[in-house]
Protein backbone atom coordinates (compact mmCIF):
# COMPACT_ATOMS: atom_id res chain seq x y z
CA UNK A 1 0.00 0.00 0.00
CA UNK A 2 1.24 3.66 -0.82
CA UNK A 3 3.46 4.40 2.07
CA UNK A 4 3.85 1.06 3.15
CA UNK A 5 6.91 -0.62 3.13
CA UNK A 6 5.61 -4.08 2.00
CA UNK A 7 2.41 -5.83 1.61
CA UNK A 8 2.30 -8.62 4.33
CA UNK A 9 -1.35 -10.53 3.93
CA UNK A 10 -3.65 -11.38 0.71
CA UNK A 11 -6.48 -13.18 0.45
CA UNK A 12 -9.11 -13.92 -1.55
CA UNK A 13 -13.00 -14.63 -1.46
CA UNK A 14 -14.51 -14.98 -5.31
CA UNK A 15 -14.24 -11.58 -6.61
CA UNK A 16 -12.87 -9.54 -3.32
CA UNK A 17 -9.51 -9.51 -2.77
CA UNK A 18 -8.14 -8.37 0.82
CA UNK A 19 -4.76 -6.96 0.88
CA UNK A 20 -3.09 -5.97 4.29
CA UNK A 21 -7.34 -5.94 5.44
CA UNK A 22 -8.25 -3.90 2.82
CA UNK A 23 -10.92 -5.36 0.93
CA UNK A 24 -11.91 -4.11 -2.66
CA UNK A 25 -14.67 -6.10 -3.90
CA UNK A 26 -14.59 -6.03 -7.77
CA UNK A 27 -17.71 -8.54 -8.08
CA UNK A 28 -19.71 -5.39 -9.72
CA UNK A 29 -17.13 -6.37 -12.92
CA UNK A 30 -18.85 -8.82 -14.92
CA UNK A 31 -16.64 -11.65 -16.79
CA UNK A 32 -14.55 -9.75 -19.80
CA UNK A 33 -14.67 -6.76 -17.46
CA UNK A 34 -11.78 -4.48 -17.09
CA UNK A 35 -10.67 -1.66 -14.73
CA UNK A 36 -8.42 0.97 -15.89
CA UNK A 37 -5.27 1.29 -14.02
CA UNK A 38 -6.13 5.45 -13.47
CA UNK A 39 -9.17 3.68 -11.54
CA UNK A 40 -7.04 2.54 -8.58
CA UNK A 41 -3.38 2.45 -9.42
CA UNK A 42 -2.53 5.76 -6.68
CA UNK A 43 -4.44 3.85 -3.79
CA UNK A 44 -3.76 0.33 -4.39
CA UNK A 45 -0.76 -1.60 -5.17
CA UNK A 46 -2.82 -3.13 -8.06
CA UNK A 47 -1.20 -2.93 -11.91
CA UNK A 48 -4.17 -4.39 -14.10
CA UNK A 49 -7.45 -5.87 -12.79
CA UNK A 50 -9.65 -8.18 -15.11
CA UNK A 51 -12.36 -10.65 -14.95
CA UNK A 52 -11.86 -13.71 -16.89
CA UNK A 53 -14.46 -16.06 -16.96
CA UNK A 54 -15.05 -16.75 -13.24
CA UNK A 55 -11.24 -15.52 -12.35
CA UNK A 56 -10.55 -12.37 -10.84
CA UNK A 57 -6.79 -11.70 -12.88
CA UNK A 58 -5.36 -8.77 -10.74
CA UNK A 59 -1.39 -8.16 -10.97
CA UNK A 60 0.15 -6.82 -8.07
CA UNK A 61 3.29 -4.54 -7.25
CA UNK A 62 5.18 -6.56 -4.86
CA UNK A 63 7.49 -4.98 -3.14
CA UNK A 64 10.99 -7.24 -4.03
CA UNK A 65 13.32 -7.36 -1.62
CA UNK A 66 17.32 -7.93 -2.28
CA UNK A 67 16.58 -11.79 -0.83
CA UNK A 68 13.46 -11.98 -3.32
CA UNK A 69 15.99 -11.10 -5.83
CA UNK A 70 18.42 -13.68 -5.58
CA UNK A 71 16.19 -16.38 -4.67
CA UNK A 72 13.92 -16.06 -8.18
CA UNK A 73 16.73 -14.61 -10.38
CA UNK A 74 14.43 -15.01 -13.63
CA UNK A 75 11.00 -13.44 -14.08
CA UNK A 76 8.46 -14.32 -10.91
CA UNK A 77 5.86 -16.68 -12.24
CA UNK A 78 2.07 -15.24 -11.16
CA UNK A 79 0.75 -16.89 -8.72
CA UNK A 80 -2.56 -19.24 -9.60
CA UNK A 81 -5.13 -18.78 -6.72
CA UNK A 82 -7.90 -21.36 -7.35
CA UNK A 83 -9.65 -21.37 -3.64
CA UNK A 84 -10.68 -18.81 -1.53
CA UNK A 85 -8.26 -18.20 1.26
CA UNK A 86 -4.97 -16.89 2.04
CA UNK A 87 -2.30 -16.26 -0.43
CA UNK A 88 0.93 -17.27 0.42
CA UNK A 89 3.41 -14.51 -1.29
CA UNK A 90 7.33 -14.77 -2.04
CA UNK A 91 9.14 -14.30 1.34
Amino acid sequence: MPGQERVSSVSVSGLRLTIDGEEYDFSPLAAGGYLPPDAYISVTPLQEVEVRGDFLFVRYIHQVTADISTAYCAEVEPILVEVDGPVELPK
